[in-house]
């Protein structure tokens, strides 16, 4: 078996990176994303806040401009105004 420390990086540096948005954003900003990868979770329920538009546009800008960039293509594809 072919030892894959490229790929197992890759993703270690990805995890960290969502990890930094999770303490940030909460289970509101994972429940966003959830949201507009096709996975409608509902809307966070008492006592977590809801996050307001400018905390989402916040958000998304930071997952489109992530370095390294993530493989969140449907993100990108989402939301392409946030890429100029």
């Amino acid at each position: 078996m072919q030892e894959q420390f490229q790929v197992a990086y890759d993703l270690q540096v990805d995890a960290a990176f969502l990890y930094r948005l999770f303490i940030e954003y909460g289970i509101s900003g994972f429940k966003v994303i959830s949201q507009h990868l096709g996975r409608d979770v509902g809307t966070p329920r008492v006592p977590l806040d809801q996050l307001n538009s400018e905390q989402v546009v916040a958000l998304f800008v930071k997952l489109v401009n992530a370095q390294p960039p993530l493989p969140l293509k449907v993100v990108r594809d989402s939301y392409p105004l946030l890429l100029i």
